[in-house]
């Protein structure tokens, strides 16, 4: 028996309410862990672990004197500080909302 691994199934949650599983052969996962892969994994866990100043410190020190303290590249920092930006945003607007629905 070939091992297997198992995922929601999230169109059958959708569809039914209820949690069901999908169970895949692990032989045919397209797994292709290459160096760079893996280093990207690494930076974009290196990333999500600092704080929004620290994102905004980076991406200034990489701006200006063309080099990081981390030396995690500034299109994943960039990327992680406008997906926070975007969260900011929708938090303030609900709160507007919210303080004018009073």
């Amino acid at each position: 028996m070939a091992e297997t691994i198992k995922y929601l199934d999230f169109l059958h949650f959708k569809n039914h309410g209820k949690i069901a599983y999908i169970e895949y052969p692990i032989s045919e996962l397209p797994i292709e862990n290459t160096a760079s892969e893996q280093k990207s994994m690494e930076d974009l866990a290196l990333t999500m672990e600092l704080s929004t100043d620290e994102l905004a410190a980076e991406i200034t020190s990489i701006l200006e004197n063309n080099s990081s303290l981390r030396k995690l590249p500034l299109k994943v920092l960039t990327e992680e500080l406008c997906s926070r930006l975007k969260l900011i945003e929708a938090i303030c607007i609900l709160a507007t909302v919210a303080n004018g629905a009073d």
